[in-house]
This record gives C-alpha cells, structure tokens and sequence, in this order.
C-alpha cells in the first residue's frame, strides 16, 4: 500500500465508509471516525472487497 495512504490512517484491512463520491472531485471516506478527502489517483490505489 502505498505510504501516503498508510499516513493517512489507511491500511490493508481498514473499514472505509464513503461519504460522498461526486464526480467530478474527490471523494470523502470515513476511515476509523474520521472524514478524509482523497483524490481520484489515491484512491483508485485502495483494493475494495464486499461484505
């Protein structure tokens, strides 16, 4: 994963919660209570599994 993401709190088994996803813009998550906006480019580097 890469260390920009892991500096924000993001690591491999991470729940993440979408707030908000406009297109265009980044997107607001919810990462352990906290609201964080990550570009487009970042977060395309976040592999996603359902529940």
């Amino acid at each position: 994963m890469p260390k920009r993401l892991q500096e924000m709190g993001i690591y491999k088994d991470s729940q993440i919660k979408v707030i908000k996803n406009d297109i265009p813009g980044p997107l607001i998550v919810d990462v352990k209570g906290s609201r964080l906006i990550i570009g487009r480019g970042q977060a395309q580097k976040i592999m996603v599994e359902g529940e």
